[in-house]
């Protein structure tokens, strides 16, 4: 798999072309265009991923110090975001049947592969009262013409936005809130159905995806078919090999 990265708005790098990263990676350029702050920003990722923070990004940790967000953003525009993109070519991964939508109780015990020829994930993160939090994740795959963008509120924490090419989401989890934890840069998302008196009660991802895939099948399903016939049929094509 071969891994591109770029960084933009961090110090003086206000945008950076994608770089091959490789075990040995030279960088050349004119002093003070920002070669240290592109080379420092992956101890700067490491430290956000091991240590536990109150923010997804740690400027000043173990391995080393960008001071805070104001300090770190270019030109101390708090105003700006600070983005880090990574695309992978020949990517893979395994998803595991744990992963899948189960349908009265039966599910299939298998594990399938998932390739892509190219994956990009851009994760950008900006200030709010003073604080570091996400502001947008964007998952791209041109092989399937998919291009997902997460938003978040200004608790950076609940998902504000959901767009899928472009278009809005948010309506079809209309009773669900979608969550990240803040110390966390690659936290994995919790869902909460709105409960009485706008209580969060956790819900299982399958049962979240399940009923949006019924809610957007209604519009266009005969009603006499029931919605366990459609669930079972779709689980037979997303598992199947």
């Amino acid at each position: 798999m071969k891994i591109n990265y770029s960084v933009s708005n961090l110090r003086r790098l206000v945008s950076t072309p994608q770089v091959e990263i490789r075990p040995i990676t030279i960088l050349l350029g004119r002093n003070s265009v920002g070669k240290s702050t592109f080379l420092r920003s992956f101890p700067l990722l490491r430290q956000s991923v091991e240590t536990k923070s109150s923010a997804p990004i740690l400027w000043y940790g173990d391995y080393v110090d960008f001071g805070e967000f104001r300090g770190a953003v270019t030109n101390n525009d708090e105003d700006k975001s600070v983005r880090f993109s990574f695309n992978f070519e020949h990517f893979s991964t395994t998803v595991h049947s744990s992963d899948y939508i189960a349908v009265g109780g039966n599910i299939r015990a298998n594990t399938r592969s998932l390739r892509f020829d190219d994956v990009g994930i851009t994760y950008s993160v900006r200030s709010s009262a003073g604080l570091t939090g996400r502001d947008t994740i964007t998952l791209t795959i041109p092989s399937l013409q998919l291009e997902l963008s997460i938003g978040f509120a200004d608790s950076r924490n609940f998902v504000r936005s959901l767009l899928l090419n472009g278009e809005e989401l948010k309506p079809t989890f209309s009773d669900i809130e979608i969550y990240f934890s803040q110390g966390n840069i690659f936290a994995n998302a919790a869902f909460f159905r709105i409960g009485k008196e706008s209580k969060l009660v956790g819900e299982p991802k399958q049962s979240v995806f399940l009923r949006a895939i019924q809610k957007e099948l209604d519009r266009y399903v005969d009603g006499r078919i029931s919605r366990t016939t459609i669930a079972s049929e779709g689980v037979k094509n997303i598992t199947k090999e």
